[in-house]
């Protein structure tokens, strides 16, 4: 194991001295304290202090202190989403005290980070952006981050693959548009740059932010459709615990010719614990999570056990420094396709059965300091080790380092902020479909954000980022290096109305498994592609944010009109055959062959309304979620040459769903509850016609199924005061039968029992 961890901890050391001049401030009184929230008592880091023109921003426990001179200042404390507090005060000795933020009551002012790198509210962020609370992962017993995802409008996750605003289309489990952090480090697999959702520690989750729009000038090559930054919970004033544990039961299929199983129902169960607390200057942080599932197809299995820790030590009020470490070991069998859509829709063809042992490590080591002119120096680091052990099916190993230094500062005019870093990541992996020798991979980028207020309504920001990207194989390199810049406006109508406007470079460089993969599993076939060319691409986006307020009901109505393109766009393919498989016109269509190669040139425009409610109404709560998207993804060209190996004769991208529908609510009255949720998606019009005309029984299937899905889900309990809660879920509630990829039956109606302990 310790040979596994090989993690640099010199990468901390770099700036250090740097650092630690600036905590010789100017000798005089000391002015200090501890800014927190009115009502929870939970300290605000990064809250803005100011005596005069004289200030300082708070550490991540919220303490801040400056060195001043005698006489008469005015205090000014401002914090994102509380009411500014000033005070007129008289420095004669040294004062400390505690100073009490009240929370401003309105959803527009929700904190967000990942749109900006830096805490911004909500509601003047220039690129859609949503908050998604940890009440949306624990009421619906999501069991991974994946199935969380699932309420966000806009964003569907295809056979693993994120896909926002229709920006992707069918990868299986290779490359990605769309980048996927962990408390702000990427977390894609480094060869495949391929998300393992399971892995990410769901029961210590904060929130998850979703940024939709072009990020490659602050996340780089995986961030061209947006942004996916899951942020981890730290502890509060008072240690928290909690022990959650859950078991569920598939029910029969609709069409009782699709019930394989007899008296061996199949289920799923799983339990975790996780606990917050803090001792003196150590912030501790400790999560554990198992869980074990018999499938509800045929054969298929997932078990799988995960253990985290994150530490983080206050070495002074304006030095910090931490490690989070997070480990899971699983094992699993997942089908490709089904063997018919008969007796055999949970059934799979047995070369297309998928066996893999996985072993995740992340070690992140990191430094946190606030210099004497409101500046914060972050540098991180994380260790990232992938085993897959497949047998001769995708076994592969991936080590990756990845290390940035960021600096952020508040700078003294139009409430301005400057951004900037350098980040490199290095990786290695060795695999059955790379030769079984040794690729290499390699990135360095840096770059430079300034928002500011130039006026009390208007806020704008600037970006730019250089990127240089390579794969190193033992035969050859190949590399590419180039600028991304973003641009936005936003602007305050009214007290609750903002719109908005921003434009986004979009860059992405191949994987390694993209350029190089080659393997066979029975008829299946991998095909490599090392003249795939990097795709380049930018988007457009108008927006409008709406904060209302219905009585005790507060809400927030979001309206975007978007238009992306994209040259050399990326896309895996089935049906291409050859060792250098460049172009969808090289071979016959009847080999089961899958390549990535460039498409061409494409357009995505469409539009999203989303709607978020919470409050009261009488004495019930009600929080509500819901949304709409439409996409028009087409060619710009080849265009009779693309559609020709299309199951559809239209000009659309393969593997969309043209409209999607979310809705998620629940109303809980003296504790008891009672919630739903639906998602809609329209069918999907055109996927490869290799794929469309191979397979068993989906020319047939997608002719009979040919509008779209409606799926249902309910949930009802009790919740006590102390947050601990009692639930039974059901999903897919009028068990439907229908496919998110075709040829891939999901799964039929699931009842589930959950039950959470909260102990404070």
């Amino acid at each position: 194991m310790l040979n596994k961890i090989k993690v640099s901890i010199s990468l901390l050391i770099p700036v250090f001295a740097v650092f630690c001049s600036g905590l010789g401030f100017a000798q005089g009184l000391g002015f200090s304290g501890k800014i927190e929230d009115s009502s929870t008592k939970k300290p605000l880091s990064f809250a803005t202090v100011a005596l005069n023109e004289k200030g300082t921003i708070t550490n991540e426990n919220g303490e801040f202190e400056i060195q001043i001179n005698p006489g008469k200042y005015l205090l000014t404390i401002k914090f994102l989403g509380y009411k500014t507090f000033q005070d007129s005060i008289l420095i004669e000795n040294d004062m400390s005290g505690t100073f009490p933020l009240e929370r401003i009551s309105t959803l527009l002012e929700t904190a967000t980070i990942t749109s900006s790198r830096f805490e911004q509210e909500l509601g003047k962020v220039t690129v859609t952006t949503e908050v998604i609370p940890p009440r949306l992962i624990e009421q619906t017993n999501a069991t991974s981050v994946e199935q969380a995802l699932d309420k966000v409008p806009g964003v569907n996750i295809i056979d693993g693959q994120a896909n926002i605003r229709g920006g992707s289309g069918y990868s299986r489990g290779i490359g990605s548009r769309v980048a996927l952090l962990v408390d702000d480090i990427p977390i894609l697999r480094a060869d495949a740059g391929v998300p393992n959702w399971d892995f990410i520690p769901i029961e210590n989750v904060e929130r998850i932010e979703v940024v939709k729009g072009a990020g490659s000038v602050l996340y780089g090559t995986a961030a061209m459709n947006g942004v996916i930054n899951v942020k981890t919970a730290f502890p509060t004033a008072e240690p928290y615990t909690k022990v959650t544990t859950f078991a569920g039961i598939y029910g029969d299929p609709k069409d009782s010719r699709k019930k394989w199983w007899g008296k061996e129902t199949p289920f799923l169960t799983g339990s975790s614990v996780a606990h917050r607390q803090k001792i003196g200057k150590l912030d501790v942080v400790l999560g554990s999570y198992a869980f074990a599932e018999s499938g509800f197809r045929e054969g298929s299995f997932s078990r799988r056990i995960r253990g985290n820790a994150n530490l983080r030590y206050r070495i002074t009020s304006n030095l910090n420094i931490g490690l989070n470490t997070n480990v899971q070991k699983g094992h699993q069998v997942s089908h490709l396709f089904w063997a018919n859509i008969d007796s055999g829709g949970y059934k799979a063809i047995p070369e297309a059965l998928v066996t893999e042992q996985q072993y995740r490590l992340t070690v992140d080591p990191y430094l946190t300091f606030i210099d004497g002119w409101r500046g914060v120096h972050k540098l991180r680091g994380r260790y990232y080790d992938v085993e897959n052990d497949n047998g001769n099916f995708l076994s592969n190993t991936t080590r990756a380092r990845f290390t940035e230094y960021q600096y952020s500062i508040q700078l003294p005019f139009w409430e301005s902020n400057l951004t900037g870093g350098a980040v490199a990541q290095w990786a290695d992996a060795k695999s059955d479909f790379y030769r079984d020798t040794v690729f290499s991979s390699n990135n360095q980028a840096a770059y430079l954000q300034l928002t500011s207020t130039p006026f009390p309504r208007l806020t704008m920001n600037v970006g730019a980022r250089f990127e240089r990207n390579e794969i190193i194989t033992p035969d050859s390199a190949t590399n590419d290096a180039q600028p991304v810049f973003k641009a936005g406006l936003n602007y305050r109508v009214a007290a609750f109305t903002y719109l908005r406007a921003s434009y986004g470079e979009a860059y992405r460089f191949p994987t390694i498994a993209e350029k190089y993969i080659s393997n066979t599993a029975g008829t299946i076939k991998f095909f490599p592609n090392p003249f795939l060319l990097p795709e380049n691409g930018w988007g457009l986006e108008v927006g409008v944010k709406q904060g209302f307020a219905l009585g005790a009901l507060k809400g927030m109505f979001d309206f975007s009109l978007f238009w992306n393109e994209y040259s050399d766009m990326m896309e895996i393919v089935f049906g291409c055959q050859g060792p250098n498989c460049k172009s969808l016109f090289e071979g016959p269509l009847n080999s089961l062959g899958f390549a990535t190669i460039n498409i061409g040139d494409t357009r995505i425009k469409g539009l999203e309304g989303s709607m978020l409610l919470s409050g009261k109404i009488g004495g019930v709560n009600l929080n509500v979620l819901t949304g709409y998207t439409y996409i028009d993804p087409r060619f710009l060209d080849n265009i009779e040459l693309q559609t020709r190996f299309s199951s559809s004769d239209k000009n659309l991208l393969k593997y969309r769903f043209r409209h999607v529908y979310k809705g998620d609510a629940e109303a809980r009255y003296k504790g008891f509850f009672l919630g739903s949720d639906v998602f809609f998606n329209s069918f999907m019009e055109a996927i490869d016609i290799a794929f469309s005309d191979g397979l068993p029984d989906l020319k047939k299937y997608r002719a009979k199924h040919n509008f779209g899905d409606w799926v249902f889900g309910g949930r009802v309990g009790y919740q006590a005061e102390s947050g601990s809660r009692f639930s039974f879920i059901v999903k897919n509630l009028l068990n439907e039968e229908y496919t998110i990829r075709p040829a891939l039956f999901e799964a039929p109606r699931n009842y589930t029992v959950k039950v959470e302990w909260v102990i404070k």
